[in-house]
């Protein structure tokens, strides 16, 4: 999803007496995402992997993900990555669902790139939504045309 979110995700660390990140927050406007208890010793941006290693850690992510997911999607914001998050899922593992590459996926996400019928069909098989909902959510990322002029 890229950076998509930086302007409201916001990640805390809460740290030990020794200075040591003991937890790990991702709070989106005002609401927690995601806290997990982080590893002494590691640098900050490691702690997906660690999650990802473990049966537990994996259920946290997909929880996580699927909180964030309705939040953008109740907001009206990345609709297309808000379908995706609220099945729990990562670009990378759509785009082994679907067989579309990640980079394509992030594209399609932003509005950056068109989709054919047959992307749209494979995209609602594997989000298990229509493909009128994969085009709209699509085509509310494109830039419209004339903009705020009426």
């Amino acid at each position: 999803m890229g950076n998509v979110l930086a302007p409201s995700a916001r990640v805390t660390y809460t740290r030990d007496g020794e200075g040591e990140p003991c937890e790990v927050k991702i709070v989106l406007h005002q609401n927690p995402i995601l806290v997990a208890p982080a590893r002494p010793g590691r640098r900050e941006g490691g702690h997906r992997a660690r999650l990802e290693a473990t049966p537990e850690g994996r259920a946290v992510l997909v929880a996580a993900k699927r909180k964030l997911g309705n939040i953008l999607a109740n907001d009206g914001l990345v609709p297309m990555a808000a379908l995706r998050l609220q099945r729990g899922l990562s670009q990378q593992q759509l785009a082994d669902l679907t067989g579309i590459a990640q980079p394509q996926l992030s594209r399609i996400e932003s509005g950056q790139h068109d989709i054919k019928a047959t992307t749209a069909e494979r995209l609602a098989k594997a989000l298990g939504v229509g493909v009128a909902e994969v085009v709209e959510a699509v085509l509310k990322m494109r830039p419209q045309p004339g903009g705020d002029d009426v």
